[in-house]
Formats: structure tokens, C-alpha cells, sequence
């Protein structure tokens, strides 16, 4: 539903990641009605609701409950489903679960782009927002290195982004005892180094920051 990564029905803006399609309240009661090609009259009273409820939903000026969203999806013949599905860009809690997932199913070719969608939505937060961005540590993702990275990742959002750092990065699980290149091609490790920051340099994990930088 619509909101920031921490509130459902907040009306300001908020990041959509690649893989997770997130649909507004007001488009989908539009979205539904449309599909049955019902009024706004013929809806309101198939969900017995008042005309003006449904309008006020549809122009985003009132945010429904569960129980009345289900009402008025089921009056245009519909199903309400609650999933919640991994949201990597939301926190970097949801990264680390999501990165867990990708190791479990032998496929990390997307963390590094996940990663900076991550990036690019805290950039978009105020700093309140940033700070619960990156508040809550996530779990072991099963692969020490990831588990340094997250924490690299987090000390160097926390640097850019003007806030103080939590303190789950600086336990000793997010720090390596040597030198691990996040990408396998020998030939761009000068580079990498070059343009690793700080945060993860000394963690042992070498990426170039404009790899996290989703421009």
C-alpha cells in the first residue's frame, strides 16, 4: 500500500523496488471498479458504503482500514490478499533477509543491484527515516563476507547520509581478517580498491562505491 518504507497509507513519496510492484489504495479501489465497470453509486452500495467514502478513497484523500478495503473489493468481485513479500530497498534489514534468500537459492548475481536500489531510495528519506533505515541489524545471511558488507554498507550510508551510525555494524562478525573483492574480475581490483570506501576497507570488502550508486 502506499507510503514510505514505515508507514501504510502515508501520502508522501515513496521507492518501489525493481522486483516488487506497490500499489496505491486510491488505484486499486479505481483499478477494480474500473475492471467491473461499476459506478461510483453502484460500488458504494454493493458495499454498502456511502458515495463519498469511495470517492474520498479513489482521489487518495482517505486511507481505508482492511475490514472497509475488503469491503469494497469484494463488492467488485474480488479477493483481498495481504502478502508480504522481501523488500530489500525498504531497510537494510529487508537487504540482509533478501540477500540470505538470493545465497539459499545459489544466485547473488543481483545483491550488488539490489544493493544500490537500496542506496538510491535512502538518498530520496529524511533523516529520521534514514535512521530507521539502517536501526535494525540483520540476521547472519549465512556467508561471513555478506555479513561484512551489510555492515560496511550501513557505517558508509549512515557517513553520507549526515546521521550517526547504529552500532550493530561495529560487532566483530561485520569485520573480515582479510581482503574479499565483492566482483571476481582480477583485472579491475585496482580500481576497486581506489574507489572502495572507507566503511568497507576496513572490513576487508573492496567495491567501487559508483557500483552502489543507481543513478
Amino acid at each position: 500500500m502506499a507510503g514510505g518504507p514505515f508507514g501504510v497509507g502515508v501520502t508522501r513519496a515513496f521507492c518501489v523496488s525493481e522486483y516488487a510492484y506497490d500499489m496505491r489504495t486510491d488505484e486499486l479501489v479505481r483499478r477494480v471498479r474500473g475492471d467491473a465497470a461499476l459506478s461510483l453509486r453502484e460500488l458504494a452500495s454493493r458495499s454498502d458504503l456511502a458515495v463519498s467514502t469511495i470517492h474520498r478513497v479513489e482521489q487518495g484523500e482517505l486511507h481505508p482500514t482492511v475490514e472497509t478495503l475488503e469491503r469494497i473489493v469484494r463488492a467488485a468481485g474480488r479477493r483481498l490478499t495481504v502478502d508480504v513479500p522481501l523488500d530489500y530497498s525498504s531497510s537494510v534489514l529487508g537487504l540482509g533477509l533478501s540477500i540470505r534468500a538470493d545465497l539459499t537459492a545459489g544466485d547473488p548475481s543481483a545483491i550488488v543491484r539490489k544493493s544500490a536500489e537500496l542506496v538510491h531510495c535512502f538518498e530520496s528519506f529524511d533523516r529520521a527515516d534514514r535512521r530507521l533505515m539502517l536501526s535494525a541489524e540483520p540476521p547472519p545471511t549465512g556467508q561471513v563476507e555478506w555479513d561484512a558488507f551489510l555492515g560496511g554498507l550501513a557505517e558508509w550510508l549512515a557517513t553520507t547520509g549526515d546521521i550517526e551510525s547504529p552500532t550493530w555494524p561495529a560487532a566483530p562478525g561485520r569485520f573480515l581478517g582479510r581482503g574479499w573483492w565483492v566482483t571476481k574480475m582480477a583485472s579491475m581490483r585496482a580500481w576497486e580498491y581506489a574507489g572502495t570506501p572507507v566503511s568497507f576497507q576496513r572490513r576487508g570488502v573492496y567495491l567501487h562505491r559508483d557500483s552502489l550508486i543507481n543513478r
